[in-house]
């Protein structure tokens, strides 16, 4: 094979390797915020959970995007802090669902009544968030890493909340098994225009 068909064959193989990254590393992000709109008094609200995986070891996993499920105490706060300009406490926390042995964890639902177990040991237990504007437009985030102290702790579901108890929204993913010194980073973000 001449010299020039060996270039075209790497820059050809480098450009598929490109491509293909690309493809891995957007798509989930792209199909998490391309559809799963509600409106609210003439808002368009849009909401998605990010969760990230980071061993002990420094390897990172895929993060894992998809839309939330807004419960509908969530709503009416949407709704009074819209149209009444009522001033309650944030929405920051962040708790993770103990998927491990029989606590179980069940899909969000509106009405937030699926099986919870909320972790409160291991390192992992309900926590305020970072708040963090993306844009000036509308787009926040609130994001919280967590680190795990035990070993063998599966976690799958995480919920949205503020310091009254009071349930913003709720967001399932594939069921990840935490050793000790891992991390998941929970990442959730907003978008009303």
């Amino acid at each position: 094979m001449n010299k020039r068909k060996q270039m075209y064959l790497f820059a050809s193989l480098g450009l598929i390797v490109m491509l293909s990254s690309f493809v891995y590393f957007v798509t989930p992000i792209a199909n998490s915020i391309s559809s799963g709109d509600f409106v609210i008094d003439g808002t368009d609200v849009e909401g998605f959970v990010c969760v990230q995986v980071t061993r002990a070891d420094g390897t990172i996993e895929p993060p894992e995007c998809s839309h939330n499920q807004v419960f509908n105490g969530g709503l009416d706060h949407i709704r009074d802090y819209i149209g009444q300009g009522t001033s309650e406490s944030a929405f920051t926390y962040i708790s993770l669902c103990n998927a491990t042995g029989t606590a179980g964890c069940e899909d969000p639902v509106a009405a937030a009544s699926e099986k919870f177990s909320g972790m409160d040991t291991c390192g992992m237990s309900n926590a305020s968030g970072t708040y963090g504007e993306l844009v000036n437009n509308g787009n926040w985030s609130i994001y919280k890493t967590f680190t795990s102290t035990c070993d063998a702790v599966e976690v799958n579901v995480t919920r949205l909340s503020n310091g009254e108890g009071t349930n913003f929204s709720g967001n399932s993913f594939t069921l990840v098994t935490l050793q000790t010194d891992d991390q998941v980073t929970i990442n959730w973000t907003i978008t009303a225009s």
